[in-house]
């Protein structure tokens, strides 16, 4: 969570200033402890919201811009370190003088997660806890529990998680020429960390997590080969020293959602479509039904939902995930109005992964004490094209929806050498 403070000091602060204003930047300690800590705040002259007031004028009794709707966050003051519990264990067995079999299993439990987090690579955290259902059934702006105030992202650790996984493992040494370590595991991670449409009753979207992978199977090797004449003469010089080394993973895809960041567009009880030149639909002619394009199936100001899923079927195939690997019926507006659709947390897939890297070499002893080796290493040696970017959301319909938009590296190698003394 420190990423969240990092704005405060000690932390880096980067102010941004806009060219041409009439007064320089300050750069003074404040004289006060309570804002503004001595300085005069700037006006809002020419604002729209406030064409002659200053700030003080233009905030409300509870400190937002009046008619401006800013959106804020916070962080709760009392936030509890996030837990885990662990436990493993694993059985072995030696199978001749070189090699050895294994399976295990390990399990966690995690609580006190912090909610809104759950997108790896992200240090933003927090959940909009300012919307309500209904929000924007008669009026364009939604007025929010808060109403002085926008969303209000809230970081507050009242999430958990699950995690399993059994795996089996083959491992050994040729003698004295290398090793093999092959291993499958077979795992399942849930959690309720992420952001959901419905921010009050996070654990209704328990399921897999965005990084869940059941399956993976990885394969490392290194074999030498012992050469002739025992390393001695043109023949050994030769043919000795030379040696390939290896990785082979293949992964399930991550799993995904398919979700929709349209905006709600109502159509009101006498069929009129409200638009940003029509009348907006009203308490005395309220909106009733979603029209063609609506997201924010819950009508709450957070263009975050999910639609009805008839299927959960999808294809798996390169051409698939090129072409679409959904039907054009499989997802549809909820047929409860004012819901969000029935749609499981995270029960599709992405592509799968598959990559393969090599590298062969040669060690030659130039002189005692002194090695030289040359590599030649290839990665992703077979071009296996996998595909990433898949378009998960719905307001793409007609575009890149349910299609991958761009892939991982493809085949490269290179030549390199190293002298060891």
């Amino acid at each position: 969570m420190q990423e969240e403070f990092r704005g405060s000091p000690p932390g880096e602060v980067i102010p941004t200033f806009t060219a041409g204003t009439s007064t320089p930047p300050i750069f003074n300690l404040g004289t006060t402890s309570k804002p503004p800590f001595g300085f005069t705040l700037p006006a809002l002259v020419g604002s729209p919201i406030c064409p002659s007031l200053g700030p003080e004028g233009c905030l409300d009794s509870q400190g937002g811009i009046v008619g401006a709707e800013f959106p804020i966050g916070g962080i709760n003051p009392n936030l509890l370190s996030p837990k885990v519990n662990i436990w493993s264990a694993t059985v072995e067995q030696k199978i001749g003088r070189n090699y050895a079999a294994s399976v295990g299993y390990s399990g966690s439990h995690s609580y006190n997660l912090v909610g809104g987090g759950n997108h790896a690579g992200l240090v933003s955290y927090g959940a909009d806890i300012n919307a309500f259902a209904g929000d924007l059934f008669t009026k364009p702006a939604p007025s929010r529990l808060n109403p002085s105030f926008g969303a209000i992202s809230y970081a507050n650790n009242d999430r958990y998680s699950n995690y399993e996984n059994i795996f089996f493992e083959f491992k050994g040494r040729f003698a004295r020429s290398g090793f093999v370590d092959a291993s499958y595991t077979r795992s399942e991670s849930k959690d309720d960390s992420g952001v959901y449409p419905a921010e009050s009753t996070p654990s209704t979207y328990y399921g897999p997590s965005q990084w869940d992978v059941p399956n993976r199977i990885s394969l490392t090797f290194n074999y030498e080969i012992p050469g002739l004449a025992q390393g001695k003469g043109g023949a050994g010089i030769l043919t000795s020293g030379w040696g390939a080394s290896g990785t082979s993973i293949y992964q399930s895809g991550y799993s995904t959602m398919i979700y929709t960041t349209a905006p709600f567009a109502p159509i009101c009880k006498d069929g009129t479509i409200p638009s940003n030149t029509a009348p907006w639909c009203t308490a005395a002619n309220p909106a009733v039904s979603y029209a063609p394009g609506s997201g924010d199936y819950n009508a709450d100001g957070d263009n975050n939902d999910f639609p009805d899923t008839a299927s959960y079927s999808e294809g798996s195939s390169k051409s698939a995930f090129l072409n679409g690997v959904f039907t054009s019926s499989q997802f549809s507006s909820p047929a409860t109005f004012g819901n969000d659709g029935n749609e499981k947390f995270n029960q599709f897939r992405q592509p799968n992964f598959i990559e393969t890297d090599m590298n062969i070499y040669k060690q030659t002893r130039l002189f005692e004490g002194v090695d030289f080796q040359i590599r030649f290493e290839f990665f992703n040696l077979f071009n296996r094209v996998n595909l990433t970017g898949f378009d998960n959301n719905l307001a793409d319909l007609g575009g890149n929806f349910g299609r991958a938009t761009s892939q991982q590296l493809p085949r490269n190698w290179q030549l390199g050498g190293r002298f060891t003394f």
